[in-house]
């Protein structure tokens, strides 16, 4: 039986530069996913959401998209903790618009579906 991995909040500055210096990227819609997988050091989930400045101004509005992604991860977390191997994952929102939780909970699922499709780098 395989052990199962509890989802952690990606919060450690060396493991996100890591992440974005020799992860690879997956985009669906208005998503793109940073993931690293294989690492010997992580053996859980670890998960963390961002949204640009860039393009979301006001902060008010960047808070409830990375509580939408929160919320969408926690719905998904069963088939998150089912599928996914044990490594470092980033979710980041590149639009513009707002979009409600049921797009951003679909176009979640469609990137994790291609990110647990792809062999795991050993």
């Amino acid at each position: 039986m395989i052990a199962k991995k509890p989802i952690k909040k990606l919060k450690n500055k060396v493991l996100i530069d890591l992440l974005f210096n020799k992860g690879k990227t997956v985009s669906s819609g208005v998503l793109v996913v940073h993931y690293l997988r294989g690492l010997r050091k992580v053996d859980n989930l670890f998960i963390g959401v961002g949204v640009s400045k860039k393009n979301v101004f006001l902060a008010v509005n960047r808070s409830v998209i990375k509580r939408q992604l929160r919320a969408a991860i926690r719905i998904n977390q069963v088939y998150i903790e089912k599928n996914m191997s044990a490594g470092l994952y980033m979710v980041l929102f590149k639009s513009k618009k707002k979009l409600n939780s049921s797009e951003i909970n679909s176009y979640l699922l469609k990137a994790f579906e291609k990110i647990s499709a792809t062999p795991l780098n050993t």
